[in-house]
């Protein structure tokens, strides 16, 4: 499982960005200078946006209402990804300071 870049101090390098309808995450976040791939920043270990090689996923925290069902294709390539996940006891720090 690959692990998000962690600050000096230790903690995982976490962004928020709000976006508009049709805008495309990959675009927010390559414009917002966040880091798509960590480690996998080199040519031949990403699909630079064809979405097949997983490194670029998100998570939504807020708004998931907004956003479209997924697709079929999508639901596929969902079932094969391995997904970056931050341990449980971070999310639910996050999820503590978020919803005040």
């Amino acid at each position: 499982m690959m692990q998000p870049r962690l600050l000096p101090d230790g903690t995982p390098d976490v962004q928020y960005r709000t976006a508009c309808g049709g805008q495309k995450l990959r675009d927010i976040m390559l414009e917002g200078y966040i880091d798509l791939y960590g480690p996998y920043d080199q040519v031949l270990l990403n699909c630079s946006g064809a979405g097949v090689c997983g490194t670029c996923i998100v998570e939504v925290v807020a708004g998931k209402e907004m956003l479209s069902p997924k697709t079929d294709v999508e639901k596929e390539v969902l079932k094969k990804m391995i997904i970056q996940q931050l341990p449980d006891w971070k999310v639910h720090e996050w999820d503590k300071m978020t919803s005040t």
